[in-house]
């Protein structure tokens, strides 16, 4: 199904509950970000994970990221919690900017590659996903919505048709109309504090060093 949630700061009530119900079963959301629109499932749905992964057609060595609404979402999964407080972190989140950090193996969460090392953690500037992430409780396991190597889709019907093309269902949508065309700025965070910036995005390498 596709809910219109055009220029909505937040769901009803009932929607909320729609999704929550929905992806805390295993299903995949679409969904607006404040930058491109994501696909997403529970964190922690095994079966989920890797049906993504099918509906990508990505590359099994590269892990998805979460989303979450705070900080606190993203502790049992990062090796070194201290790094969530790192400036650039407190500067630009909510915003643009998934950070990669030292990923807590023994959370034992499938991210969508085998033995990884890292994990990315974004909180999205997007009050209605905000809102959502918040209400849902947990973190969303999250990527772009397009197969892998192709340019993001960002319109309801074009994620409906992907999703009907690749597994003959109809996907659950929350639709804005039209999304953006640029993706994060991801950047490496270590227990040195160092930062590396992985992909130039909707953040400037110029601003990320001005921070």
């Amino acid at each position: 199904m596709i809910l219109s949630v055009h220029d909505r700061p937040t769901l009803t009530l009932l929607e909320k509950k729609m999704v929550f119900h929905h992806v805390n079963t295993g299903g995949i959301l679409a969904f607006p970000t404040d930058t491109v629109y994501g696909i997403g499932t529970k964190a922690g749905i095994d079966l989920s994970v890797r049906r993504m992964v099918q509906l990508k057609n990505r590359d099994r060595c590269k892990p998805f990221i979460l989303l979450g609404s705070s900080i606190s979402q993203f502790l049992p999964y990062v090796a070194f919690p201290s790094l969530l407080e790192h400036p650039l972190l407190q500067k630009h989140w909510p915003g643009p900017l998934t950070a990669v950090l030292p990923f807590q193996k023994s959370s034992g969460l499938f991210i969508g590659a085998e033995n990884p090392e890292t994990i990315g953690v974004r909180i999205p500037n997007h009050s209605l996903l905000l809102d959502l992430l918040s209400f849902l409780g947990f973190p969303l396991l999250t990527t772009s919505a397009n197969p892998s190597g192709s340019f993001p889709l960002n319109k309801g019907e074009a994620i409906q048709e992907w999703f009907i093309s690749a597994t003959s269902e109809k996907a659950f949508i929350l639709d804005t109309g039209s999304g953006e065309s640029i993706p994060s700025t991801v950047v490496r965070l270590t227990d040195g504090e160092q930062v590396e910036i992985l992909r130039e995005g909707k953040l400037t390498k110029e601003t990320i060093y001005q921070s």
